[in-house]
This record gives structure tokens, C-alpha cells and sequence, in this order.
């Protein structure tokens, strides 16, 4: 089967009030997970335990048997490729170098512009439509712009055996939209593990092969992606 990302017994209590309790979910390999919800329901809060970046407050996420505390950011990082809703990157930074930072944790610092890295970056810049950013400074793009070189620094690093994206269709137009969905379809079916939060549920219903709506403090659905929809779960997880 490969490796399991599997979350057992989870609660997360990020404030004062907890968002889960008990919670237990496994992601496979060759699979697109995508997860929905209303604003403030914890989508991001669980993709943090999910990528190590948060702690839970009780329960385990274990990657391939392995409890994600118990390794270091550097160990985590080279496990688990993950982008959240803000991130802070150095604005003096070029494009190329910021795409690079991707690999960082698995081959270092010195070999970030270094000609192998370089034609590996302008690759995937061509795959995600973002090649004419090469050369620029990150401090001179837009909000989409930006959004795409930090998708692309997630995903330049094909080792990973999670891939964890927060929003990553948010702002993007239909074109990269679609070179997005083709690479993560790709990754996926190299056995990797996509773990997606979304707002826009026909997208859900494209890219994903499962899809898992989270109400308040509970699951409300978690089934394939083309019928977990109803109008049951609709009412339940957005009141619609």
C-alpha cells in the first residue's frame, strides 16, 4: 500500500475553545484528498498538525509509523512539502531563489543557484505557467504572482511523500489553475500523498479523489469526491 499518513486520536485547541476532538483520519498514497469547509472551521489548523507545523494539543499524526514530533524541522521538511495561507518570504529575494528554498532542507543551502537547481526550476516554471517571473524580485509581483512562486517552492522538490496545500487555488486564474491540478494529478499517481483545502467544490469534485467536509467540531462527510456532496452534507457542513 505504501505509506499512511494517519491521524489518531487528534484534538486541536489552537485558543481557548477546542476545534476536534478525537479525531482519526489515514491519507493513502495515489490519492488527492480534498478538504472543505466553512471559514474558521479549522481547515488550516488541521493541515498544520497534519504538516508538523502545529503541534496537536492531545493524539498523534504519524507518517510510515513514525510520530511527526519526534523528527526535526529538517527531518519534517524533507517528508513533508506543505505552503499555508501566509507566507513570509524576504523580499529582496528573486524568483528562482525563492523556488529553490524548496530544496534547501534535502540538499543545503549551497546548491540553491547552482545550474543543476536552475534548469530544475525553469522546468517547472514552464509546467506551472510562471516563466516569465524568472529574474524578477518577489517584492515586485502581485498578490496572485506570488502565490504561484510559493506553490512552485513547494513543489519543486519531488521527494516528499506529502504534499500539503492551503488554499492553493485561491487567486489563481483558470489557466494556472489548471497547470496546478496536472502536476498535483502527477505527483499523485508517483504515489504520493495531496492534501488540499479548498473553497470552490466543484473544484473539489475535479481534482480530488476524496473529499472530506468539516463542520464545527465534527466530519460531516468524508466519501468520494463525485458523491459526497448531497444535499444532506451541503446543509450540514455550509447551512445551504
Amino acid at each position: 500500500m505504501g505509506v499512511i499518513l494517519s491521524v489518531q486520536q487528534l484534538e486541536i485547541k489552537p485558543g481557548p475553545h477546542s476545534l476536534f476532538r478525537n479525531l482519526n483520519l489515514d491519507f493513502l498514497p495515489n490519492q488527492i484528498t480534498a478538504i472543505v469547509g466553512e471559514n474558521g472551521v479549522g481547515k488550516s489548523s488541521l493541515l498544520n498538525c497534519l504538516s508538523g507545523t502545529q503541534p496537536p494539543r492531545h493524539g498523534t499524526v504519524m507518517l510510515d509509523g513514525i510520530n511527526l514530533c519526534s523528527l526535526s524541522n529538517r527531518q519534517r521538511a524533507c517528508l513533508i512539502s506543505s505552503i499555508g495561507q501566509a507566507e513570509q518570504t524576504p523580499d529582496d529575494l528573486r524568483v528562482e531563489a525563492r523556488i529553490a528554498q524548496g530544496l534547501a532542507a534535502r540538499l543545503g543551502f549551497h546548491v540553491l543557484l547552482d545550474k543543476p537547481t536552475l534548469v530544475r526550476v525553469e522546468k517547472l516554471c514552464e509546467e506551472l505557467n510562471i516563466s516569465h517571473l524568472l529574474g524578477r524580485s518577489f517584492k515586485n509581483l502581485s498578490g496572485g504572482e506570488k502565490k504561484r512562486v510559493h506553490i512552485a517552492r513547494a513543489l519543486i522538490d519531488e521527494e516528499p511523500q506529502v504534499y500539503i496545500l492551503d488554499e492553493p487555488d485561491a487567486g489563481l486564474d483558470l489557466r494556472h489553475r489548471h497547470a496546478l491540478n496536472s502536476i498535483l494529478k502527477k505527483r499523485s499517481l508517483l504515489g504520493k500523498i495531496i492534501l488540499v483545502t479548498l473553497h470552490d467544490l466543484t473544484l473539489s469534485q475535479c481534482l480530488a479523489d476524496r473529499t472530506i467536509v468539516l463542520a464545527k467540531g465534527f466530519i460531516a462527510a468524508d466519501g468520494p469526491s463525485q458523491t459526497v456532496l448531497t444535499p444532506e452534507v451541503m446543509q450540514e457542513g455550509f447551512s445551504v
